[in-house]
């Protein structure tokens, strides 16, 4: 079965979305029956260059070039314009690999903008599509955006979610319930583990007793970064460490710079962040918006590493059981937190262990296999049909 993955972000772009990309691709690629094109833009958001075309086993990757220029995060607060700036010319990549390259037996389309392209692939070549959306989204049931929503998430032949918040959303929305799924991240559990935090504080020159509060994101507002340097002025006998990259860059650097507990390392690939993940105390995700999930709780959980994060929508489902906290995205709920967790970490020393359990049993790598599972059901329906 040749499945054809079409998204506007992949590696080398950052992101979490783009790291569990990377893993499906992975797992995907490892099976012995599946081939695996990657049709997708150059980097929109990361200023890295990468191969137009490459090459790992069964697995394939065609980058189209686009203007990136930090175009998808101006445009963020205009969605239609976001919408026009993703989608055309995916639709015109996947028509140009499925003619010229390789016609696929399904297409795994991964958010709104390579859901609608996809979806023209369907009606116009006949080919299935599984949609999957990373997101949940700000539009009021009954408006008309929610309907266009619906009607770009209805061109997949199913539509799975990342959350049970944006499972209730689409049915809200109008979306039939029989239609749509729900899917979950899951992270390579024998790379985040637990590990020797005081050799790991040792080598990235942190204070060894210290309570060490993490960062890891894009630095645009929404993500909560601001969050995160109000901390460190509020909390002066705590270090905060924000590694990311984005518009508020410079403002992070700048705030490192003046106050002495905030250190700004910049973007670390997500193969080196083991690390940083085992030698913090807590891991912070103060997002500002309904986020998807939260693949950064995933990763800090499985490497025994609690988190505080924002009480909205798909953090919710993502802490919810943990040894974590949720809490208001400000200052104050966030600091009591803090407080909080940062003593029962002294009082409960099997509190890293308890982390470890949850993302063991919540995160491994049966999710992916539903993913897998539901490809070839898409693509069974549509042979069968």
């Amino acid at each position: 079965m040749r499945v054809m993955i079409l998204t506007n972000c992949y590696a080398p772009n950052v992101g979490g979305v783009e790291t569990h990309l990377s893993d499906l691709t992975a797992w995907l690629g490892s099976r012995p029956d599946l081939d695996v094109d990657v049709v997708t833009y150059q980097p929109l958001t990361t200023p890295v260059k990468a191969p137009a075309i490459e090459q790992h086993g069964r697995l394939r990757i065609y980058r189209i070039a686009w203007p990136g220029g930090g175009l998808f995060h101006k445009l963020e607060s205009k969605p239609i314009l976001q919408f026009i700036y993703l989608a055309p010319r995916l639709l015109l990549g996947g028509l140009f690999h499925v003619w010229f390259r390789a016609r696929p037996d399904v297409i795994n389309a991964h958010g709104l903008a390579a859901i609608w392209a996809a979806g023209w692939l369907r009606r116009l070549l006949g080919l299935p599509v599984l949609g999957c959306l990373h997101a949940v989204y700000a539009f009021p049931a009954g408006s008309k955006t929610a309907a266009r929503m619906v009607q770009v998430a209805g061109g997949a032949s199913r539509l799975l979610t990342l959350s049970d918040a944006s499972v209730r959303q689409f049915v809200q929305y109008g979306l039939p319930a029989e239609r749509v799924g729900r899917f979950t991240y899951w992270v390579d559990q024998t790379r985040f583990q637990p590990g020797d935090r005081a050799a790991a504080r040792r080598e990235l020159g942190w204070p060894p007793e210290t309570c060490v509060c993490l960062f890891v994101g894009r630095l645009i507002a929404i993500k909560g970064a601001r969050v995160v340097m109000e901390l460190a002025e509020t909390m002066p006998g705590h270090l905060f460490v924000i590694a990311g990259e984005g518009p508020l860059e410079a403002e992070c650097r700048a705030a490192a710079a003046r106050l002495p507990n905030l250190r700004f390392l910049g973007p670390i690939p997500n193969a080196e962040l083991v690390k940083f993940y085992q030698a913090a105390d807590i891991v912070l995700v103060p997002s500002q918006y309904e986020e998807g999930f939260g693949r950064v709780v995933c990763e800090s959980l499985a490497c025994g590493t609690p988190v505080v994060a924002a009480n909205k929508a798909g953090l919710v489902e993502a802490v919810t059981g943990s040894p974590g906290r949720l809490a208001v995205p400000e200052r104050g709920p966030f600091v009591e937190a803090i407080g909080e967790l940062s003593g029962r970490l002294r009082s409960a020393p099997d509190l890293r262990a308890a982390c470890r359990r949850f993302a063991e049993e919540h995160f491994g790598l049966r999710n992916a296999a539903r993913i897998e599972s539901e490809l070839r059901a898409v693509s069974s329906r549509s042979v069968c049909g």
